[in-house]
């Protein structure tokens, strides 16, 4: 009975001192989808997964914008609510069939209409990276002089 005690701690050690000899995963080793980076937030993060390509969400927003012009802010809430709740109960093939139609869409809108609205993206992601820098770019160094490695939540 000691025996197979004392063989089932030496074989839970080896197991376990194994593990911990694994190497780490490196940077290289880790795959990050472009666009996924700090301060994003996760909402930002979802839903870009939905989307194969850039221009996929453009059009996406397009319908979204057009469809809640003019609305309170309440209803806004619910109609963006309740169409997130619609994509999410779709099924992959759904899901593929709705990217086709924003592709098909996006392809009908003229070049012109097509570049201004990736410009007018570039913008708003330029604003929100100046806006990113000026609220967390300054005051991050004074915290990391302090030993604190972020502000404190507010």
């Amino acid at each position: 009975m000691r025996t197979s005690r004392l063989l089932m701690a030496a074989l839970t050690v080896g197991l376990l001192s194994s593990a911990a000899l694994a190497a780490a995963p490196t940077a290289s080793d880790v795959a990050v989808p472009q666009g996924a980076g700090m301060g994003e937030g996760r909402q930002g993060a979802r839903m870009r997964a939905l989307f194969q390509s850039p221009e996929e969400l453009l059009m996406f927003r397009v319908q979204m914008h057009e469809a809640m012009r003019g609305l309170p802010k309440d209803q806004r809430k619910a109609y963006k609510k309740s169409e997130f709740q619609k994509i999410r109960a779709m099924n992959d093939a759904e899901k593929a069939s709705w990217r086709k139609g924003l592709d098909a869409k996006w392809a009908a809108l003229s070049p012109d209409r097509q570049q201004s609205l990736e410009e007018k993206a570039q913008r708003q992601e330029a604003r929100h990276e100046q806006r990113k820098e000026q609220r967390y770019g300054q005051s991050q160094g004074q915290y990391q002089n302090q030993g604190m490695s972020q502000p404190p939540p507010q």
